[in-house]
């Protein structure tokens, strides 16, 4: 109601679509290695700037992160939370500097910019763009600048949600920013997060990223392998479909041996007098009606069905429904014929 209540008034929330590089073992000590070094940020680089410049095609035109994203500031480009925006995306820059120093945001005695803004003048925000954040040894102290120490870098992409641009960001979504997260996971070759099914069939690995991304652990040997985790604003729509996929066939025989044992458990089998197969069967029957008439009228107020309503639904009606079955079945075989 709350949601409901603030799109009228202000719109829609926006699209938000957020990235994680951390270390691939989840184990101490490998998972709190620091990976704001240059190395990894070369990773983030290459990774940041696929995505800004990735196209997604969309009834014969092609649109990228420029033509929905957010722009806080009139003239300036898209508003993109990530540890490169120390440098404004300047590979250059980065490599030039010593990574630690530039994000203790203290500017040099000869500076002429602003130091720790981005590319459209906004501030970065150091714990929207770092996890497992701490200080190096002798920075954490209450008058010293904190040379930053992170086992996890972040970076995030905020799109404009509006009905005019749903369709085109959620193929962006697909084509562009999914497609290349799992490119980068196929280059560490892990095997993590990098399956192109479901929603994302008929999709390729961009072969450049994956290039440009071995290219790094080429240059430096020592790196620890790392994993991308990523949350785009369609996931959760995503993984239902996919779910309501893979689930088909073990749904359907499951609701065969369910209606099979209520058919058989309903009576005495094998007993041929009171097995009761007929009324269990008919029984079940009435069910599947009562699921096929609501499923009628879900559609039929163009609400879409998933399979997790297709899953629990025919179960709490079998167990209303039949429930009664069974005591009536009961109760006939104990009451004396002779009633």
């Amino acid at each position: 109601m709350e949601q409901t209540y603030f799109a009228k008034e202000f719109g829609f929330f926006f699209r938000i679509n957020t990235g994680w590089i951390t270390p691939f073992e989840t184990t101490a000590p490998v998972n709190t290695t620091d990976l704001f070094t240059v190395p990894y940020l070369d990773l983030v680089y290459e990774l940041q700037n696929a995505i800004e410049k990735g196209k997604a095609e969309v009834n014969g035109q092609e649109f990228g992160l420029d033509d929905f994203c957010y722009k806080p500031i009139s003239g300036e480009g898209c508003l993109v939370e990530s540890p490169m925006q120390y440098w404004k995306n300047d590979k250059a820059a980065m490599d030039a500097s010593n990574p630690k120093e530039t994000a203790q945001c203290i500017p040099p005695p000869d500076a002429t910019t602003r130091v720790c803004f981005d590319r459209i003048g906004t501030p970065v925000l150091t714990f929207a763009v770092f996890g497992g954040l701490k200080c190096e040894p002798g920075t954490a102290g209450a008058c010293e600048a904190c040379k930053i120490d992170a086992s996890g870098m972040q970076m995030t992409f905020l799109l404009n949600n509006n009905a005019y641009s749903l369709t085109t960001a959620e193929e962006w979504e697909r084509q562009v920013y999914i497609r290349n997260f799992k490119s980068f996971n196929k280059a560490i070759g892990k095997d993590y997060h990098t399956a192109l099914d479901g929603p994302m069939k008929n999709i390729t690995y961009n072969q450049d990223l994956i290039e440009k991304v071995q290219a790094v652990y080429a240059q430096y040997p020592d790196m620890i392998p790392v994993k991308a985790d990523y949350l785009a604003e369609r996931s959760i729509e995503d993984n239902i479909k996919l779910e309501s996929a893979q689930n088909g066939v073990v749904v359907v025989v499951s609701y065969f041996l369910m209606f099979f044992y209520v058919s058989m458990a309903i009576g005495f089998f094998p007993n041929p007098i009171h097995t009761k197969f007929t009324l269990g069967a008919v029984g079940i029957i009435v069910v599947l009606l009562a699921l096929f008439s609501g499923m009628g009228f879900t559609f039929y107020g163009n609400n879409e069905l998933t399979m997790i309503s297709a899953e629990v639904v025919p179960f709490l009606i079998l167990a209303i429904g039949v429930d009664n079955m069974f005591l009536i079945s009961r109760a006939e075989r104990t009451i004396n014929p002779a009633v």
